[in-house]
């Protein structure tokens, strides 16, 4: 404002100097919102030369009343003398000045003047006159005022709050450095007026050591963090420890607002500071409790999930070293003669180890252990000010101890009693319960024997031992006494388990050794009977080889006189016939005697006959022989070792033995058989044995057919084969068998025996080559030929024999057999196979 009036002095001197101040400049100066007064500057004492009617309205003078005088009429005694004394200093240097103070009107009330002086040069640069503005600015003072009450009003509350609520307020202007403090925050924190320092490192000095680092942290993020974002405004808090000129620790909680500027550069930080040491104490008292019931908790879920008493003592001495934050935790253990080692250890870096070390001194054994036998704790805060015997010092200062707490885990005692403190020890009063004396009066107890001890120690610095922080200690002694007690039952159950286990297994053993024996026993019975089953059955066979070989060797003499004297008697029959014909050519007319009986005995048939009833009588005999000479092939009795043989011709003979069966009979259909012989090599075996085989599956095969026919449900149209049957029959109208042979590339013949029948379940195609299995009803079968068949197949000539078959597809029985056998396999039958699963 007063730059504004300031040109409204320099347009009033050009306006003088155009001439035009009689009309438009008094318009002006009429129309004005302010008082305006000209002051003619050029007279030794300045006077009034005009005022406007905004001054007379403002003061209640006339402008007759005002010319002529000089600007000061208007002030009383208590305007402020320096305002008057610079309004001076401005006429004299023909300077502009602006004030504010009290000045009175006519009737004589006051009014507050926002005055400014201005001053005016002619063209020739001297000072001709001086604009004075007036501006009355009396409501706005007085609601300034009234403003300042009420806020000093407001601070005066604010003070009495803060002191209610223990808080403090402090600002920090970071360009000096300078850090001030109210006088409550100082005297709250136990500092003297103006001692707590009045600049940040000063007050960096008065935190604690182990916070200074974290705090000087935290204001360098927020003092960095404010460079990228605008934080001006936002509230930060820390909490924190303080080292008091008492030498108590106290703890603040401080929180402060950021002011910036426009490039947002901190310079200023207001805030507050709270005492919380009280806070503190609770917090601390209760995470002490909490985690002391915490601990108690664990130990207790532990002695109930694990009864190694081993892994619950580790546990409780890392726990209790973790609760306490102490250097060094030990559970030592006594045995009955009163000597202590160390069992378990928990220890910080850089302090010697006590595991394993004994103690056992007649120090300790008088002064300490007949205490600990009576469940009393021992607590020193300092062994240096305490009344230590110098062996127990000794002790201590070897594992660099500097406060020790003791508390023994005593059996058969349900509880631990209160401390026995040496006389220059300096602890928290135990609870009130129990006595302040040096050595409490134990309490009676059944049979109570010391276990061990567990020692908390610390190495860095002495230490006042809490009572919370014993009475823990009292509580995990007991918890662990009964784990104690817990193992101790539990080795001894185990012992007895472990007695009554190996009692067991000796009994199990010897039973399982019985079993074993009466196992191999009915192994040995069922062996026993299979081979006397099979030794029948091969003496069976070989009697029955033995008598087809005699009856056809019997039967093959005659047979073989007749079929020799066929051939002449035909012969003989031919020539006679001749010879009567040639009696019948010389002789038309023979007697009526040869007449008659030629005619009797139909001479003209029997010439034409008797030929053909030779040729008859020819083809049977041949028809024997054959048979004959089948049933030797088949018997091969002569024939005990291997050699080279036509299976194909012992094939040809066994279907000739079974031809009856072949044949259609009583309406039902004959069995078709089809030869897909290949070219074979003669194979070297046992012919009769191979020929034996060759009935069994021949025979099953037959049987399955039988019963196919006997329901009508012999295989005609199966639609897919079976992937597995490599030679399937293809669709025919009858009960079929097909025998396929080939040699292949590996020395082997392959022989094929494939029946369209009903199959074989798969249920019983696992047992299929077991002795004494077969599928045909009680009476009808041994169940040896299939078994004998693999026993022969693989086991004397060293082969294989596998049964393919698909329920309501047929069966196929596979023999592959070696070129040449080996001398392993060179045993004939009697034989006792082999069970194959």
């Amino acid at each position: 404002m007063a730059s504004q009036q300031g040109k409204v002095g320099k347009k009033f001197h050009t306006l003088e100097r155009h001439g035009e101040a009689g009309g438009l400049c008094d318009r002006i100066l009429a129309t004005m919102p302010v008082g305006l007064v000209i002051v003619d500057a050029r007279t030794p004492n300045p006077s009034i030369a005009y005022c406007n009617p905004a001054f007379e309205k403002i003061t209640g003078y006339a402008s007759a009343e005002v010319i002529g005088r000089n600007c000061f009429f208007l002030q009383g005694i208590d305007t402020d003398q320096d305002a008057i004394e610079q309004i001076h200093q401005a006429f004299q240097l023909g300077q502009e000045c602006q004030v504010v103070l009290k000045n009175y009107r006519k009737d004589g009330t006051p009014f507050w003047n926002e005055l400014i002086v201005a001053p005016v040069w002619d063209a020739t640069g001297e000072l001709t006159q001086f604009l004075v503005f007036h501006t009355d600015i009396t409501k706005r003072q007085l609601a300034e005022q009234q403003s300042q009450a009420a806020l000093q009003q407001s601070e005066t509350r604010l003070g009495l709050a803060l002191n209610a609520a223990s808080i403090g307020v402090w600002e920090w202007e970071r360009q000096t450095g300078q850090l001030t403090w109210s006088a409550n925050a100082e005297s709250l924190l136990g500092f003297p007026p103006g001692s707590f320092g009045s600049t940040y490192e000063a007050y960096l000095k008065c935190i604690h050591l182990e916070d200074c680092d974290r705090v000087t942290e935290a204001i360098a993020q927020i003092v960095q963090a404010s460079r990228t974002e605008n934080l001006a405004g936002r509230l930060f808090s820390l909490e924190h420890r303080l080292l008091c000129p008492d030498g108590a620790v106290r703890w603040v909680a401080v929180t402060g607002t950021l002011f910036c500027n426009q490039t947002n550069t901190p310079t200023r930080v207001t805030g507050t500071v709270m005492d919380i040491t009280g806070r503190k104490q609770v917090e601390t008292a209760l995470w002490q409790q909490a985690t002391g019931e915490r601990l108690l908790r664990t130990m207790n879920q532990r002695i109930r999930q694990s009864l190694n008493l081993e892994e619950v003592l580790k546990t409780a001495v890392s726990q209790v070293r973790q609760f306490l934050n102490t250097d060094r935790v030990t559970i030592y253990r006594f045995d009955s003669d009163g000597r202590g080692v160390g069992a378990v250890e928990s220890v910080g870096t850089g302090w010697t180890k006590s595991l394993g070390t004994q103690i056992h001194s007649r120090c300790f054994g008088e002064n300490h252990l007949p205490l600990y036998q009576q469940g009393e704790v021992q607590a020193i805060e300092n062994i240096d000010t305490a009344n230590l015997s110098q062996c127990q010092i000794d002790w201590l200062v070897k594992f660099q101890v500097k406060a020790n707490l003791v508390v023994p885990i005593v059996q058969n005692k349900t509880e631990v009693k209160g401390l026995f403190l040496n006389p220059h020890t300096s602890t928290s009063p135990p609870p009130p319960s129990t006595p302040q004396s040096s050595v409490l009066s134990p309490q009676s107890s059944s049979n109570p024997q010391l276990w061990g001890l567990l020692v908390a120690q610390n190495c860095t610095e002495t230490r006042q031992w809490q009572a919370s922080e014993v009475e823990l200690l009292k509580q995990l002694s007991v918890q662990l006494a009964i784990a104690i007690q817990q193992s101790t039952l539990f080795q001894q159950l185990e012992a007895e388990l472990v007695e009554r286990k190996q009692a067991e297994e000796a009994l199990q053993k010897s039973e399982a050794q019985l079993r074993k024996k009466t196992t191999k026993l009915k192994q040995a019975l069922h062996r026993l009977r299979k081979t006397q089953t099979q030794l029948i059955q091969s003496e069976k066979m070989s009697s029955l080889g033995q008598l087809v070989a005699g009856v056809a060797h019997e039967i093959n003499n005659p047979v073989s006189f007749i079929y020799g004297n066929l051939t002449p008697a035909l012969q003989y029959a031919q020539d006679l016939l001749h010879l009567l014909n040639l009696y019948q050519q010389h002789y038309p007319q023979p007697a009526a005697e040869i007449q008659t009986e030629a005619e009797a005995i139909d001479w003209e048939f029997l010439v034409e006959d008797f030929p053909r009833l030779l040729d008859s009588m020819k083809m049977g005999a041949e028809r024997i022989r054959q048979i004959v000479l089948s049933l030797r092939n088949f018997s091969r009795h002569d024939e005990s070792l291997k050699k080279p043989v036509d299976l194909h011709e012992g094939i040809d003979s066994t279907l000739l033995i079974l031809q009856h069966r072949l044949k259609p009979q009583g309406g039902k259909p004959g069995i078709l058989i089809i030869k897909e012989y290949g070219n074979l090599p003669q194979v070297e075996c046992y012919a009769g044995q191979i020929n034996q085989v060759f009935m069994n599956l021949l025979s099953n095969a037959i049987d399955a057919l039988e019963e196919g026919i006997t329901r009508e449900s012999w295989v005609m149209s199966h639609g897919e084969e079976s992937s597995d049957r490599q030679f399937p029959i293809a669709n025919s109208p009858l009960p079929t068998i097909r025998i396929c042979t080939t040699a292949n590339n590996q020395n082997q013949v392959i022989i094929r025996i494939v029946d369209n029948g009903c199959g074989i379940p798969e249920a019983a195609q696992k047992r299929i080559f077991d002795p004494f299995f077969t599928t045909k009803p009680v009476g009808e079968g041994t169940g040896l030929g299939l078994s004998i068949s693999y026993q022969v197949v693989v086991e004397r000539h060293g082969g294989q024999l596998k049964c393919l078959s698909t329920p309501g597809q047929g069966t196929e029985f596979v023999l592959e057999i070696p070129l040449q056998q080996s001398t392993a396999s060179a045993t004939p039958l009697p034989m006792a196979p082999s069970q194959v699963a």
